[in-house]
């Protein structure tokens, strides 16, 4: 037995050198078995800095759903498209940033998170270049830079939920002069006439007859025919006129008639080349972004046509302001961000 034992070892160490360290030999097979290198696959990870910059661009172009989808999960659970829509454009308007420039500067990238700084200048119409280093934090979400959106990113000053308020500084709008040096139109005080029927009396209808004739060119008849059938407290709109072309009748004061005195531009020789000379409008509601990033106050006026319209960069003077941030919650400033002085036409 002991024997056969010794045999059996004999046989499978002569076997086992016969087929080298590799394994067994089999007739018909070689005998190299070693496995090639696994192949491998390098996946790059994305460019950080270029989803900011894809960001920034669409922020450029007040592209606010491609901004937002450029957001993590958790930010756009923390805000919806509406509202960070009009986040990121009152915060424009407010600054009156019509343009804005930025730069990339770094990156650091971790596995699953990332952070870009990056240098923006806010060009506005108000207080100049407004200039800022921001750093935005990024998630990895599907093999994607998502960001991780906050107020911050618009303005450092603005965490938190700070506001920002323009404290305008309008300009008188500049005059129109015929040839001779007078005004055709211009910034001045002026009154709104109107009588009210039930206050006229037979004595003073004499006289407030052919003093709105000479001021506003009414028929006394039609002006008298009218009286007669409105209601007694039911204004009867007349006419507008200066300070000085108001003087006389306005020292007469006849009964039943009242005036409402405001200060507004004023054309004072109407009629005369009033197609030429133009008017102001309002500014419409979907021009208020456009005219608010210029500087303007969403009631302010503007050319509307004519000389007007043609000479508005000029006729409006340089609007300035004082940009604040605020504290929405008490309503009280919390620094000044930038100033510049108004400038007449």
């Amino acid at each position: 037995m002991k024997f056969l034992r010794w045999f059996n070892i004999l046989v499978i160490l002569t076997l086992l050198s016969a087929c080298g360290p590799t394994g067994i030999a089999i007739p018909g097979v070689p005998t190299d078995t070693s496995l090639p290198p696994p192949p491998v696959t390098i996946i790059p990870a994305p460019d950080a800095g270029a989803a900011v910059s894809a960001y920034l661009d669409a922020f450029k172009a007040d592209d606010y759903n491609t901004m937002y989808s450029l957001l993590s999960k958790a930010s756009q659970d923390s805000i919806t498209l509406e509202d960070f829509a009009k986040r990121n454009k009152e915060a424009l308007d407010e600054m009156s940033s019509g343009s804005f420039d930025y730069q990339v500067l770094s990156s650091l990238v971790n596995t699953y998170s990332s952070e870009v700084s990056y240098h923006i200048i806010y060009h506005t119409a108000l207080i100049g270049d407004l200039e800022r280093d921001i750093v935005v934090h990024l998630a990895l979400e599907n093999n994607q830079w998502k960001i991780k959106w906050e107020d911050a990113l618009i303005l450092p000053e603005l965490a938190g939920g700070n506001v920002l308020r323009m404290d305008y500084n309008t300009p008188a709008r500049g005059n129109i002069y015929d040839r001779d040096g007078n005004a055709i139109a211009a910034q001045s005080d002026a009154y709104a006439f109107y009588i009210v029927p039930g206050d006229v009396t037979e004595d003073s209808l004499k006289t407030l007859l052919p003093e709105i004739f000479r001021l506003c060119g009414i028929s006394m008849d039609a002006l008298a025919e009218q009286i007669a059938n409105t209601p007694a407290q039911y204004p009867i709109l007349l006419c507008e006129a200066s300070d000085k072309e108001s003087e006389r009748i306005r020292s007469i004061s006849p009964s039943g008639l009242q005036w409402q005195e405001y200060n507004s531009r004023y054309y004072f020789q109407q009629g005369v080349g009033s197609n030429i000379v133009g008017y102001t409008r309002s500014i419409d509601p979907a021009e208020v972004d456009k005219y608010r990033r210029l500087g303007y106050k969403v009631d302010d006026r503007l050319g509307g046509a004519g000389i007007e319209k043609w000479a508005e960069n000029y006729l409006a003077g340089k609007h300035g302001g004082t940009l604040y941030v605020i504290n929405p919650t008490t309503g009280q400033p919390v620094t000044k961000v930038g100033e510049s002085e108004a400038k007449p036409a």
